[in-house]
């Protein structure tokens, strides 16, 4: 259930959270507190933008770890 929230809080890469992203870090983790599942796309939709805010965030720089484990995710697709 909280595999999602603990990829992003997990994430291994370095960036400055701006005081939105932490905001947004906030709620979503009170969101997957209260539900069950996280079938609920309201939740599904702020993390997405949790993720794509974290993008777009100074200095972000996903590790080597991060990269293989991508790439490695994508041949399995193949």
């Amino acid at each position: 259930m909280h595999a999602i929230y603990n990829e992003i809080k997990f994430t291994d890469s370095i960036f400055n959270p701006s005081e939105k992203y932490i905001l947004r870090y906030g709620d979503v983790k009170k969101e997957l507190e209260k539900a069950e599942t996280l079938s609920d796309k309201n939740i599904q939709n702020e993390i997405q933008l949790l993720r794509d805010e974290q993008n777009l965030l100074p200095g972000t720089v996903p590790s080597l770890k991060k990269v293989i484990i991508d790439f490695m995710k994508l041949q399995e697709k193949k």
